[in-house]
């Protein structure tokens, strides 16, 4: 069965929109010039933005977790603004990997993912090697306890309590490898609801099953058993395991856990994207829709995110990956996970036709985006940070959706913005790993962080800066919404000679009408 929405957006548009705004400030969270700072990831509270991010003495490691607070509320358009107290409430320090005070000890982290577990602690979820011996990254919790300008590690714990011994597909979590991960907080019962990817190995050359577990935070164990959501058959053709899956995980207000991965090859070649739904009870979690394919075998789609919605429908978006570190186009699909019967098979959407509300569809070009990291606001927009095209510096755009069934008209609701203005620090890449990118969106502003070459230098400071958007966001914001799932050990890499930019856009969704049907325009297979 083939969906197709049309999606028309005038090239004037661009031109009359495209366009600079007032400079605005950028600095670096970490001591300028003191090492590499890498792969981002930001929540808020207020107008304070904490930021998790893992820094090293070169771009080799080994990586060791930082945490920071920014203000979010700094006038950055003051050309002046000075990095101190002001600016960072919070100054960066290292999650501590020794082992020091019964902490577990830990070696070249990856990825961390933040989220706010109250005003007075925050929770970091992030992979590392136990040793450098080791062959494996395992899933670890950070606690920080935060009063006023002050911050203190409670704790950093490896997550134990994985089944001991195979699975039945073969899997052994308590010893493999766990990257990817992605996860939200369910403030109740003082859990986190995990996805994550494992093989044997770092260097495995079998792809990764898509798993979830529910993580006790205090006691960083995992409660009952794992639930296998992808294939778990290394197959990523017909079945739904994947290379780098890079799982999104998000709850919605029933606290029912939405996970979308991509089963990509080890090479650019056409990939889904699929989808699955868990709902919990106190004392366990069941698998109430199977993996389920929703974004076609068309492209070789990456990085995707699910985005729940306040009407109980779900957004998946992800990206083409045809051209290994250049931008790609955006896929999108909107289904209603309520349509179908929660009973743990797959949807057989040919059939359950309620099921698909809009798309799959591929977004014009102006969407263009690389590895995106994205947000869903309190007024249901979207908001899609990711590099993308080469020899600029960040961007930020606010794009609003309008129209009549059956088409859907694309036009900016703020013009494009040149973020970074006056720094020459370009985005990178760490080699043989990637970064997404960070933001929080902010009432009015949109605080960016990305990590930028300094030229002339191996070196590479987490830059920061703010644009201002369209957007109304509550005081806090709970559960990771802001974290993807990025991973280590991807295969492919930005190439050194390549400038990448770090573009912002905001999408503003309506709710999309059941009758979007048709077949028209620039579309893709579901």
């Amino acid at each position: 069965m083939i969906r197709f929405l049309r999606f028309t957006l005038a090239a004037a548009l661009v031109a009359a929109t495209w366009g600079a705004a007032a400079a605005e400030t950028t600095l670096s969270v970490n001591d300028p010039g003191t090492g590499v700072f890498d792969q981002p990831n930001a929540t808020f509270s207020g107008s304070t933005v904490y930021v998790a991010f893992i820094g090293g003495d070169s771009a080799s490691g080994p990586f060791r977790v930082f945490f920071a607070a920014v203000n979010g509320a700094a006038d950055f358009t003051n050309l002046q603004l000075q990095r101190g107290g002001t600016v960072l409430p919070i100054p960066p320090f290292a999650i501590d990997g020794t082992g020091a005070g019964g902490n577990s000890p830990y070696f070249d982290a990856r990825h961390p993912k933040i989220a706010l577990r109250k005003t007075s602690e925050a929770v970091i979820l992030f992979q590392a090697r136990p040793a450098s011996t080791d062959n494996v990254y395992r899933p670890y919790i950070a606690r920080v306890a935060l009063s006023g300008n002050t911050a203190t590690l409670v704790s950093v714990r490896q997550i134990e309590g994985f089944p001991a011994g195979a699975l039945p597909n073969g899997d052994n979590l308590s010893t493999g490898d766990i990257e990817d991960i992605s996860f939200s907080l369910l403030l109740a019962d003082g859990t986190a609801r995990m996805a994550f990817a494992s093989r044997p190995a770092i260097a495995s050359a079998t792809p990764f099953h898509v798993y979830f577990a529910r993580v006790g935070l205090d006691t960083a164990t995992v409660a009952g058993t794992p639930l296998l959501l992808s294939s778990g058959t290394g197959d990523t053709v017909t079945g739904s395991d994947g290379f780098r899956p890079t799982p999104s995980l998000r709850l919605d207000g029933k606290n029912r856990a939405h996970v979308a991965w991509a089963a990509n090859g080890s090479t650019p070649t056409a990939s889904g994207v699929y989808y699955a739904l868990v709902t919990s009870t106190a004392a366990a979690d069941t698998i109430a829709i199977g993996a389920t394919e929703v974004l076609g075998r068309s492209l070789p789609w990456g990085h995707p995110s699910a985005l729940p919605t306040v009407d109980r429908h779900t957004v998946v978006v992800a990206t083409d990956e045809s051209i290994p570190g250049k931008a790609g186009s955006m896929g999108i699909v909107n289904i209603d996970p309520d349509a179908v019967v929660h009973n743990g098979l797959p949807v057989s959407i040919g059939l359950a036709r309620t099921f698909l509300l809009a798309g799959p569809t591929v977004m014009p070009a102006s969407f263009d985006s690389y590895r995106p990291e994205v947000f869903l606001d309190i007024l249901e927009q979207i908001h899609v940070a990711g590099y993308g095209a080469s020899g600029t510096l960040a961007n930020y755009y606010a794009i609003s959706t309008t129209g009549q069934a059956p088409f859907v008209n694309f036009a900016f609701a703020t013009p494009p913005i040149s973020v970074g203005i006056g720094t020459s620090e370009t985005p990178a890449e760490l080699p043989d790993d990637y970064t997404r990118t960070a933001f929080a969106v902010l009432t009015r502003r949109t605080i960016a962080f990305w990590s930028g070459r300094i030229p002339g230098s191996a070196n590479r400071n987490l830059d920061f800066t703010s644009v201002p958007n369209n957007s109304f966001t509550p005081a806090v914001e709970e559960g990771c919404s802001m974290a993807g799932s990025p991973g280590a050990g991807e295969t492919e890499r930005i190439p050194g000679i390549l400038f990448i930019f770090l573009p912002a856009a905001a999408l503003a969704l309506r709710r999309i009408q059941i009758s979007i049907r048709r077949r028209l325009g620039r579309g893709i297979a579901d």
